[in-house]
C-alpha cells in the first residue's frame, strides 16, 4: 500500500490525468530529476473527480493506494 503524506493531511492521494502530469510536475516538483510516473488502474478504488485548479478536475483516491493498482512505473522525463 502507498500512503503519501497527503492521505493523512488531506484525506486522499493526489493523481493526475495524463494530460495534467507535466503541469502538475512543473507546479509542485520543478527542478526534480528523480520523479517516477505511475500508471494506475482505478478499478475498485474510491476515486473521486474534484476541482484542484479552478475549473479543472483531478482524480483523488480516498484510501491508501494498493500497489496492485499500479500497472506501470517509469522515470518521468519532461
Amino acid at each position: 500500500m502507498y500512503r503519501p503524506p497527503s492521505l493523512e493531511s488531506q484525506g486522499f492521494v493526489h493523481l493526475s490525468r495524463p494530460d495534467q502530469v507535466e503541469a502538475t510536475a512543473d507546479r509542485f516538483y520543478a527542478g526534480r530529476a528523480d520523479l517516477l510516473l505511475l500508471s494506475v488502474d482505478p478499478s475498485g478504488l474510491d476515486l473521486r473527480w474534484e476541482e484542484g485548479e479552478p475549473g479543472e478536475l483531478f482524480p483523488h483516491v480516498y484510501e491508501a493506494l494498493p500497489l496492485a493498482s499500479v500497472t506501470a512505473v517509469k522515470a518521468f522525463r519532461r
